[in-house]
C-alpha cells in the first residue's frame, strides 16, 4: 500500500452526530452529589477535581486517547491546536506560582493541552558544587543572588518590582536545605552568605574538620555588636536536611538548629536584631568572604575555599519555621507563600537548554540567578541518592523552549499533526473560500497562507520566553470557535459512553459518572476512603502518617475500586442476598474475602468433633520457575560437578547440624556440655554421624507444577539426594536417591535409591526401585510429592528399613487423588550400618547428604550409590523444567496422616505431636525427629541478581538455604497463583457454620463418618443434632486471625488441641499446662512482636465504606453485626474456670478447705413405745 493509499485509508469521514436524540416529550432530571466540607487543603475550589457531582467540567475528565487527533481534534488544525498547548504550557505554567495559581492553571487546561503536559519531559535533581581555594575562583562552583526581584531575565519575570526580599526586616528568619557534604576533608566552606562588608548579616557555613565522615555546620549572624551562633554536626556522604531559624518572637530571641527536622541545638545567648542594613549585598551560596566576630569568642570566620558537596532544595524564610512545618514538606516540593522569599529546587536539567548556568527561583519573587564557573557536571546527579523522597516529577516540567527534548516533543506531534490536517475534510478552515486566505497572505506578506503559526515552536530563555507564530486574523477567529466546537463535540460524544463500564480509566465511562451509574444500577455507591484528609485524598500526601507521598492520590485510587465495582455490579445486584453477592463485592474493592478478612455466619449444630472439622482459605503461592528461566543454551561449560552454566539448578546446604537432643535414633557417641536443666539429657554429640538429618528415619516433600505444553522434557528428576566425599563418585556428587516424574502412556513416579558404599553388581546390591503407576503428575495441576524412609530399627525390623512413596493433588481442601506405596529395602546386604550413607560419615559422606534440583551430567566413573555405569540409565535422569514450591525435609518420617494435611493444606507443617516433633521445643524425651528444612519459596526477594543467582531462604531457622544457580539474570523468576485449599479451623471451638442444609443420616458408612452423622434411615432428628442457627453476620478484620492461621500450622491434628482442653484430668485445674506448653513451642519461632498498628492502619480506610456497601446486600432478616476490628485472644490463649468442688473425692481429713471450725449442734429427745 503507498503512503498515499495509507493516508486515504486513514482519512477520517465528513462529522456526523454518533448519538441520535429522540424528539419525544418528557424531562428527566440528574440528582447531583454534593461535595463534602473539604475546605481545608483545597485552593482554587473551583478545580474540578475538588467537584464530585455528577457531570464534565473539563475534557481533562473524559476517557479519550489524546494521542489520537482523530478522537478529539475535528474542526480545529492539529498543528494550531499543538503549538498553541506548547505557547500555553511554557509561557503561562506557573512554576514559581502558589498551589491556588497552579491549580487555576490546570483547571483552564483542555484535555489535549493536558495531554501535552503529560508529555513534556521532566527532571528533579541537585546541583553540585566543586570546592575550590579562594573566591572568586576559575574552578570553584557559587551562585550570586542579586536582592532585588527581577534583577535577572526582567522581561520573563513574574515579579519586576526590583525590590529587595530577604532582608531581616525585624522579623523571623528561617534557612533549610538538602545538603550532601562530599567523604572529604573539608575546610571553611560557606554554604549561604549575606553580609554587608565584614560584619553585618549572616553566614551558614562548614568548619574546617579533617574528618570524612562528619561536618561542624553553625549558622551566625550579627549586626554591630549583637550576634547569634548555632552549630550541630551533619553526616557526610548523604543527603540531610538542615535549617537555621532565627526566632524573633518575644521572649525568645535564639538561634535554633534542625537536622533531618529534629531540633538538636539552640544558641546560648540571646538577641533581638533590629534592621540590617545589607539590603544590597547579594545572598552568595557556595562562597563568601570574611565575617567578623561571629564564632564563640567573637572570632572571625574566613573560608578557605569554595563548598564541596551538593545542595538541594534551598529555601529561605521570612518567618520561624517549626518542627511540623519542617517535617511536613521535608520530603515533597513546596509551593510559593508570601513567608517563602527564596527557592532553588536545583531542577534545571543537564542537556542544554541556552544558557545551562540559570537557576530557576520557584518562590515567585524572581530572585532567578547564575551559576559562576558552571560545568555540566554540576548537574550530573545520577550518582547521588534521591534527596527528596517524595519530589513529584509531574510538578517538575523543563519548560526552557531551547531544551532538547521539548523540541523533539514539539517536532513530533507536529508531523503527526500535519498528517492529519492534510487529510482531515473537517478542517474549519477548508469550510471557507481559499481565495480569502490568499488575500490575507498578501496583504500580511506572508510566506504562506498559514503564516508561522504552523512552523515548530521556539523561544530564547527560560520559561516564558517561548515564541509563537504569526497567523491570518480570519485563521486565528476561526481557530477559536473550532476549538470550542472540538471540546463541545468531544463532551457530548461522552453521553454514548455513559453505560460503558470499563475496567481503566482510559476507556468508557467517565470517572465523573461512576457514581450515577452505580446508583442507576440501584445500588447506593459506597463513601470509601471518608476518613482521609483533603490532602490524603485529592493530592496522595502524608497518608502514611509519615510525610511522605504517593503517587497517586486517594481520590484515583476511589475511582479505581468503584470503576471495578462498576464492572461486576449485575452479578454483585443479581446475587444479593447471598453469600457470593458478599465475596463478589469485597473483590471488587481488592479485598480478597478468602485472604485478608474473616466472614463469620454463626450458628450450626450442636454436637461436632474436632476430627471433622476444616476451613476453607485461600492464599498466593509462589512457584519457583525453572522453565522459562533458562540462559541461551549452546556455548556450555560443565564444572567439575556436572553442572552447565546455562541450566538452572538449585542446592541445599548440608543436611546436617550438631546433634544436640536426645531420642531417635539413639546416639552413637556421648554428649558434651550437658543441659543441666535437662538432668543432662542433652548436650552435643562427639560423634559427627549423629549430626547427620538423615542417621533416622526421614522424609522429604515437594509441591509441583509441570508445563503441560511448550517445549518440556517428558521424564524428569523431581528430586536427588547427593553426597559429596574425597571418593568417588562423590568427590564429583554421589547420587543416593532420585525422584523422578514419568510421563508418556503410563504417567507414573518413580523412586530409585541406593545408599550402601558397596559397589553394585548385578546379582546383589541392586537399587530399590519404587513406582505409583497412573501418577499423571505432568497434567498442569499441583502435586504434593513425597517420600522418605522408616530406619529398620524403628519399624521393629532388624535388617530393613522402610520406603515409601506418595503423591496427591487437591482443589478447595478435597483429596482429588491419592497414590502411595512402601515398600522394606535391606541398604545393605550384610546390614552394617556403617556402610548406610544415611547414618555415617565417611570418605564417600565427608559432610552430609543435601538436595539438588535441576539438570547435571551425572559421573559414572565408579559403580556406587546410583552413579554406576550398570545401575538403570532412568536412576541417572536429572533434566528438570517444572515449578517447585514448599520444598522441605524432616528428620523423621511422615505418618499418612500428617502428608495428608500437607497435602490438603500447602502451608502447613503440622505434625502429630507439635510438642515433640515441631521445630522450636526440645523435651527430655527427644526432639531429634523435626523438621530441619523449609524451602516455602515464599519471601520478599524473588528476581536473580546480576549472576543469576537466587538464595531461598530456609524458614526452620536452621540456615538450611537453597542456592539457585544458572538463571536468566535480574529476572523475576517465581510465578504466582492463588490457591485454594481447607486447613484445620483456627478457631476451633466458634460455633461458625455457612452450611444451612445437613443432611443427618447416609447410606454410606463413609459419610456417616465424615458428616459424624448417623446410619440411614433416621425417622427423627436426635435432640443433640438440632442445630442453633443463628440470624448474626458480620465481616471482620481479626487481628490474631493472621496469627491463628499460622498456629494452626503446627498441628497435624488437632488431637493435641482436644487433649490440652478436654482431659478429665484438668477438671480442677487452674490453668491448661498442655496449652501453655504449644504456646511456648510456637512463640519460640517468632523473631519480632506482631504489628497491631499496621493492622489498624489498614483497617481505617474500609470499615465504614465496607459496611456501608455489605449492608445493601445482605438479607432483611439477617443481623448484620457490620465490619469490626477485633481485638481478641489468639488459639492457645484462653482463659481456665476452676472448679472448687475437687475436696469431695478424698476423705475428710485430707480436705484442706474444711480445716478450720466445726459448728456443731446438740438435739436431745426420747424415744418411746406405743
Amino acid at each position: 500500500m503507498s503512503s498515499k493509499d495509507r493516508l486515504q485509508s486513514q482519512r477520517p469521514g465528513v462529522f456526523r452526530p454518533s448519538v441520535v436524540r429522540d424528539e419525544g416529550g418528557g424531562s428527566t432530571s440528574v440528582r447531583f452529589i454534593s461535595k463534602q466540607d473539604l475546605d481545608s487543603g483545597i485552593s482554587y475550589e473551583d478545580y474540578f477535581i475538588y467537584d464530585e457531582s455528577t457531570g464534565i467540567k473539563s475534557t481533562q475528565q473524559i476517557p479519550v486517547d489524546f494521542s489520537k487527533f482523530q478522537n478529539h481534534t475535528f474542526f480545529n488544525s492539529a498543528q494550531a491546536n499543538v503549538n498553541v498547548a506548547f505557547n500555553s504550557l511554557i509561557n503561562h505554567y506557573p512554576f514559581d506560582g502558589s498551589r491556588e495559581e497552579l491549580e487555576k492553571f490546570l483547571n483552564g487546561l483542555t484535555g489535549f493541552d493536558n495531554y501535552v503536559l503529560s508529555q513534556f519531559p521532566t527532571n528533579v535533581g541537585a546541583l553540585v558544587f566543586s570546592g575550590a581555594t579562594g573566591r572568586p575562583s576559575t574552578e570553584g562552583t557559587y551562585i550570586e543572588v542579586k536582592d532585588f526581584s527581577g534583577a535577572d531575565f526582567v522581561d520573563f519575570s513574574s515579579d519586576r518590582s526590583g525590590k529587595s526580599v530577604l532582608a531581616l526586616d525585624q522579623k523571623s528568619y528561617t534557612i533549610e536545605t538538602q545538603i550532601f557534604p562530599a567523604p572529604l576533608a573539608n575546610g571553611n566552606e560557606i554554604l549561604f552568605q549575606k553580609v554587608s562588608g565584614s560584619i553585618n548579616g549572616y553566614t551558614m557555613a562548614m568548619k574546617s574538620d579533617s574528618s570524612t565522615s562528619a561536618a561542624e555546620v553553625m549558622f551566625a549572624i550579627r549586626s554591630g555588636s549583637a550576634s547569634l551562633v548555632v552549630s550541630a554536626s551533619v553526616p557526610k556522604n548523604e543527603f540531610s536536611h538542615i535549617a537555621a531559624v532565627y526566632d524573633r518572637s518575644k521572649d525568645v530571641g535564639r538561634l535554633k538548629f534542625y537536622l533531618n527536622s529534629k531540633l538538636v541545638n539552640t544558641s546560648s545567648t540571646t538577641a533581638i536584631f533590629g534592621p540590617i542594613d545589607f539590603n544590597n549585598s547579594s545572598l552568595f551560596i557556595g562562597s563568601g568572604s570574611l565575617h567578623q566576630g561571629i564564632l564563640e569568642n567573637s572570632a572571625n570566620f574566613t573560608p578557605s575555599r569554595t563548598f564541596s558537596g551538593s545542595l538541594d532544595e534551598v529555601r529561605i524564610f521570612q518567618e520561624a519555621r517549626t518542627e511540623h512545618d519542617l517535617k511536613s514538606n521535608q520530603e515533597r516540593n513546596i509551593f510559593a507563600t508570601e513567608p517563602l522569599r527564596l527557592y532553588y529546587k536545583f531542577n534545571e536539567p543537564s542537556a542544554s537548554f541556552g544558557d545551562n548556568s540559570i537557576v530557576l527561583d520557584s518562590s515567585g519573587k524572581s530572585l532567578h540567578a547564575k551559576i559562576a564557573n558552571y560545568s555540566v557536571y554540576n548537574r550530573v546527579t545520577s550518582s547521588y541518592p534521591a534527596a527528596l523522597s517524595s519530589e513529584d516529577k509531574k510538578f517538575n516540567p523543563v519548560l526552557f523552549p531551547q531544551f532538547e527534548k521539548v523540541i523533539d516533543l514539539n517536532e513530533k506531534l507536529l508531523t503527526s499533526a500535519s498528517t492529519y490536517d492534510n487529510t482531515n475534510p473537517n478542517l474549519i478552515t477548508r469550510l471557507v473560500p481559499s481565495h480569502y486566505f490568499d488575500e490575507g497572505k498578501n496583504y500580511f506578506a506572508m510566506n504562506s497562507v498559514d503564516g508561522d503559526l504552523m512552523l515548530p515552536y521556539s523561544g530564547t530563555s527560560i520559561p516564558g520566553s517561548g515564541d509563537l507564530g504569526s497567523s491570518q486574523v480570519l485563521s486565528a477567529m476561526l481557530f477559536v470557535w473550532a476549538k470550542f466546537f472540538d471540546e463541545l463535540k468531544t463532551s457530548t460524544d461522552q453521553f454514548s459512553k455513559v453505560l460503558d463500564p470499563a475496567y481503566t480509566s482510559e476507556e468508557g465511562v467517565s470517572d465523573s459518572f461512576i457514581k450515577f451509574l452505580i446508583s442507576h444500577y440501584g445500588f447506593e455507591p459506597p463513601p470509601i476512603l471518608t476518613k482521609a484528609t483533603p490532602q490524603q485524598y485529592f493530592h496522595g500526601e502524608n497518608v502514611q502518617g509519615t510525610y511522605t507521598d504517593i503517587e497517586t492520590s486517594l481520590q484515583s485510587i476511589r475511582n479505581q475500586i468503584l470503576r471495578r465495582f462498576l464492572v461486576n455490579i449485575k452479578d454483585i445486584v443479581n446475587s444479593k442476598g447471598t453469600l457470593h453477592s458478599v465475596k463478589a463485592a469485597l473483590r471488587a474493592t481488592g479485598l480478597d474475602p478468602d485472604i485478608l478478612i474473616r466472614i463469620k455466619e454463626y450458628g450450626g449444630p450442636k454436637k461436632f468433633s474436632f476430627g471433622q472439622m476444616r476451613t476453607k482459605r485461600a492464599t498466593i503461592q509462589s512457584f519457583l520457575d525453572f522453565s522459562g528461566s533458562m540462559n541461551n543454551r549452546g556455548n556450555e561449560s560443565i564444572d567439575a560437578h556436572g553442572f552447565t552454566t546455562s541450566s538452572p539448578r538449585m542446592i541445599t546446604t548440608f543436611l546436617t547440624g550438631a546433634r544436640k537432643s536426645v531420642g531417635f535414633p539413639e546416639p552413637v557417641g556421648a554428649f558434651a556440655q550437658p543441659n543441666t536443666s535437662f538432668g543432662g539429657y542433652h548436650g552435643v554429640s562427639t560423634d559427627a554421624s549423629d549430626g547427620l538429618f538423615t542417621s533416622g528415619s526421614w522424609s522429604y516433600e515437594g509441591l509441583y507444577r509441570f508445563p503441560v505444553s511448550g517445549n518440556f522434557v517428558l521424564s524428569q528428576s523431581a528430586a536427588r539426594i547427593h553426597l559429596t566425599g574425597t571418593a568417588a563418585p562423590s568427590s564429583k556428587h554421589g547420587i543416593a536417591a532420585n525422584l523422578l516424574v514419568m510421563t508418556g502412556a503410563a504417567p507414573s513416579v518413580k523412586l530409585f535409591l541406593r545408599s550402601t558404599t558397596d559397589a553394585y553388581t548385578a546379582a546383589a546390591k541392586r537399587p530399590l526401585e519404587m513406582i505409583l503407576t497412573g501418577a499423571n503428575v505432568m497434567d498442569g495441576d499441583r502435586w504434593n510429592i513425597s517420600f522418605g524412609r522408616e530406619r529398620s530399627d524403628q519399624n521393629k525390623n532388624s535388617l530393613s528399613s522402610s520406603f515409601f512413596l506418595r503423591c496427591a493433588k487437591q482443589e478447595g481442601g478435597t483429596l482429588l487423588e491419592v497414590y502411595s506405596t512402601s515398600s522394606f529395602y535391606k541398604e545393605d546386604p550384610t546390614a552394617n550400618p556403617a556402610k548406610i550413607v544415611f547414618q555415617k560419615v565417611g570418605t564417600l559422606n565427608t559432610s552430609g547428604t543435601f538436595i539438588v534440583i535441576g539438570s547435571q551430567s551425572v559421573d559414572t566413573s565408579a559403580n556406587i550409590f546410583l552413579n554406576g555405569p550398570d545401575v538403570d540409565a532412568q536412576a541417572k535422569l536429572t533434566d528438570f523444567n517444572g515449578e517447585v514450591s514448599q520444598i522441605r525435609f524432616w528428620s523423621k518420617a511422615l505418618t499418612k496422616t500428617e502428608w495428608k494435611e500437607h497435602v490438603r493444606n500447602p502451608l502447613s507443617a503440622g505434625v502429630q505431636d507439635p510438642r515433640k516433633n515441631y521445630n522450636f521445643n526440645t523435651v527430655i524425651t527427644g526432639a531429634f525427629e523435626r523438621l530441619r528444612m523449609d524451602l516455602s519459596i515464599d519471601q520478599p526477594i524473588s528476581a536473580s541478581d546480576v549472576s543469576g543467582q537466587i538464595i531461598l531462604t530456609d524458614f526452620t531457622q536452621n540456615g538450611i538455604d537453597g542456592t539457585g544457580s544458572a538463571f536468566e539474570a535480574s529476572k523475576t523468576l517465581f510465578n504466582f497463583e492463588k490457591i485454594l485449599f481447607s486447613s484445620l479451623p483456627p478457631a476451633f471451638d466458634d460455633l461458625e457454620n455457612s452450611n444451612k442444609i445437613r443432611p443427618r443420616s447416609f447410606i454410606s458408612s463413609s459419610n456417616v463418618s465424615d458428616f459424624n452423622a448417623s446410619k440411614a434411615p433416621l425417622f427423627e432428628i436426635p435432640p443433640n443434632d438440632m442445630p442453633q442457627d443463628d440470624a448474626r453476620f458480620s465481616v471482620d478484620f481479626s487481628v490474631a486471625a493472621a496469627l491463628n492461621e499460622d498456629i494452626i500450622t503446627m498441628f497435624g491434628t488437632l488431637d493435641e488441641i482436644d487433649e490440652a482442653l478436654g482431659g478429665a484430668n484438668l477438671q480442677f485445674s487452674p490453668d491448661y499446662p498442655q496449652l501453655q506448653v504449644l504456646r511456648d513451642n510456637y512463640f519460640n519461632k517468632l523473631e519480632e512482636k506482631v504489628s497491631f498498628k499496621q493492622f489498624l492502619e489498614f483497617f481505617r480506610w474500609f470499615d465504614t465504606s465496607v459496611g456501608t456497601m455489605l449492608e445493601q446486600l445482605v438479607p432483611k432478616n439477617s443481623n448484620f453485626l457490620g465490619v469490626n476490628f477485633v481485638i481478641e485472644p489468639h488459639s492457645l490463649e484462653r482463659a481456665k474456670v476452676q472448679y472448687q468442688y475437687n475436696g469431695q473425692y478424698i476423705g475428710e481429713d485430707f480436705r484442706t478447705d474444711l480445716k478450720g471450725q466445726y459448728l456443731l449442734q446438740l438435739i436431745e429427745g426420747r424415744a418411746s413405745k406405743f
